[in-house]
């Protein structure tokens, strides 16, 4: 142990005198920092399941005595990410509540890549599975090899799109066994390219103009997001009507520390969506409209490399409470749903295998 603990005094002497330069959207300080995290967690085993955070408002615990790591410094999450291509494997899990406490769980499972080009980025579906609630798996390959191109900062455009994202790929789906997905089940599919793109392409860049994550400079930085109080149209189709809305509330993004992801030193962006709510018009059955309003609250934390700038990982919760009104039955159907959503970076090997149910 004596010997371990020289090696590290000694090493982390060396990074110190070295000189010191800045990399891409981080302090210089912070360049020798991520290489000793590294070395650090070579030594140090992280228990499964457990997530090695350091804190440096102190120092690193464990060099208290050493050295005091000075994070004070500006990040600058405007700089541009790198331009090489990303993969990501994306699950979500729609967990609905029966009166009687019963759960049932849908987990929607999506692999993309992400091609970035100097002004917008190519997004590409390698996989889409859906496990639904009596535990049978199946596959959408209509939507394998599906492409969208993603303006950056974009919005609703002139047709109603959110992000441009066309409605037909998600209408009328089904599962290579042939299983045909409800209304809801639908909508949740083409949701999961929505989520993926407000997280990765507009919570965790910067918004010129406006306030997005560039305005958080230092650790315990808040701001009000500029997606804060916005109601994007939630419609998709003939499946939901036009009308239908989301509201966000007061959406805050925190710069709260920085974490360990796979030996890349990221920073860690905590956002809250505050208190939001919907209405969803729709056509269950020819001749039986129905009206759907609730209220909803996400919340999450985003790790974001800080030298490429890219999401390494991420992971959302959603309570939502709805109430479902059939005027031409003169019902009223409650409804309890939870939602984890879970985003991890892959290497390019570990994708491919993903992609092929490996």
């Amino acid at each position: 142990m004596k010997t371990l603990s020289l090696y590290l005094f000694s090493t982390l002497t060396n990074l110190l005198k070295k000189p010191k330069k800045k990399e891409q959207g981080i302090p210089a300080k912070v360049g020798i920092y991520s290489k000793l995290l590294i070395l650090l967690s070579e030594w140090i085993p992280v228990c499964a399941g457990m997530t090695l955070i350091f804190t440096f408002s102190t120092g690193l615990l464990i060099f208290a005595n050493a050295t005091e790591l000075d994070l004070s410094q500006e990040f600058d999450f405007s700089a541009p990410r790198d331009l090489d291509i990303h993969y990501y494997d994306m699950q979500s899990d729609y967990i609905n509540y029966e009166s009687n406490g019963k759960r049932s769980t849908v987990t929607y499972h999506l692999m993309v890549s992400c091609e970035p080009k100097e002004d917008r980025d190519i997004y590409t579906c390698g996989r889409f599975a859906v496990t639904f609630a009596d535990n049978r798996t199946g596959e959408i390959s209509q939507l394998e090899g599906w492409s969208h191109e993603f303006t950056r900062n974009a919005g609703v455009d002139e047709g109603g799109l959110i992000f441009g994202i066309p409605h037909e790929s998600f209408t009328g789906l089904t599962t290579d066994d042939g299983r045909k997905l409800a209304v809801d089940q639908c909508y949740a599919v083409y949701n999961s390219f929505v989520d993926f793109h407000s997280f990765v392409g507009i919570f965790s860049r910067p918004i010129p103009g406006d306030n997005g994550i560039q305005n958080l400079k230092h650790i315990g930085d808040s701001i009000v997001h500029s997606a804060a109080f916005t109601e994007p149209p939630v419609h998709l189709g003939d499946l939901i009507e036009k009308g239908s809305v989301f509201r966000n509330g007061r959406i805050t993004l925190s710069l709260s520390g920085c974490s360990l992801i796979n030996n890349k030193v990221c920073a860690i962006i905590d956002y809250d969506s505050g208190a939001s709510s919907f209405t969803m018009r729709l056509q269950p059955m020819p001749d039986m409209d129905a009206v759907v309003n609730g209220s909803s609250h996400y919340f999450g934390r985003i790790f974001i490399d800080i030298n490429s700038l890219w999401v390494k990982k991420l992971t959302l919760s959603e309570f939502v409470v709805s109430e479902t009104d059939i005027p031409s039955n003169q019902m009223k159907v409650p409804g309890i749903t939870e939602r984890q959503v879970r985003i991890v970076e892959l290497d390019k090997q570990q994708y491919e295998r993903r992609c092929n149910g490996e």
